[in-house]
């Protein structure tokens, strides 16, 4: 727990740390696009059958 801040400071974990975080965004955001788009649909079906 101690070496942490010392690893976090090296570049090639700041670059993991980068990348992990940008590809969990992209994919939080694709998620939540579908789940909208899907949402949506619903909606769209249910007010058609009404």
């Amino acid at each position: 727990l101690l070496m942490w801040p010392r690893l976090y400071q090296l570049p090639y974990y700041q670059s993991c740390v980068i990348s992990v975080t940008q590809s969990l965004r992209v994919v939080g955001e694709t998620a939540l696009e579908v789940f909208l788009r899907v949402d949506f649909s619903k909606k769209l079906e249910m007010n058609y059958l009404e």
